[in-house]
């Protein structure tokens, strides 16, 4: 009997970075020309719930949703997925190692001023830069690059997401590929 490819289980793909950095864009462009499965995080999150990330926050405070963010990651784990992370997910409960030890964990990485400029464009609501001046977002963001980018970057693969566009997303491919062969894993 002939195996597909597409049927071949092959290891979990975790997108992991800071807020805007093309988590969720990333994760829909390799679904669709990879054949994977892809789930959102945070969608998953909301659907559970039955409430929108803000909405959590506001009623039952960060840790709350961070006890949600995890318990969702572990339990709807799947092999052959794609799965875009929110921004904190692998700072808390153990989830960065996890994803390490059950997937294959790629950040994808933006210099500090481009996501400046990317969260203060975005009409997403994220509660961590709600109700903040310009000058304190940008301090937020600095302070929270230098802790989390040390966590994003024990990251199997690191892939600038500078110019994430749908045209270069084989050059991602490309070095997925290249990693699941250098480690004899399915590709």
């Amino acid at each position: 009997m002939t195996v597909s490819k597409s049927h071949v289980s092959r290891p979990t793909l975790y997108l992991v970075g800071f807020p805007a950095s093309g988590k969720t864009t990333a994760g829909k462009w390799l679904h669709k020309s990879d054949n994977r499965l892809w789930f959102d995080l945070d969608r998953e999150i909301e659907t559970t719930a039955g409430l929108s990330i803000p909405q959590i926050f506001d009623r039952f405070g960060e840790s709350h949703f961070r006890k949600l963010e995890a318990e969702s990651l572990k339990n709807n784990f799947l092999q052959n997925a794609i799965i875009s992370t929110g921004g904190g997910t692998p700072l808390f409960h153990g989830n960065m190692e996890f994803m390490l030890s059950s997937g294959i964990v790629i950040y994808l990485k933006l210099p500090v001023e481009d996501l400046i400029a990317r969260l203060m464009k975005s009409k997403t609501k994220r509660p961590l830069f709600e109700n903040l001046t310009q000058e304190q977002m940008q301090e937020k963001i600095q302070e929270m690059y230098r802790f989390r980018d040390p966590v994003y970057s024990k990251a199997h693969i690191h892939f600038s997401a500078k110019n994430l566009k749908s045209g270069n997303i084989n050059s991602l491919k490309s070095l997925i590929d290249n990693y699941l062969k250098k480690n004899n894993r399915e590709t």
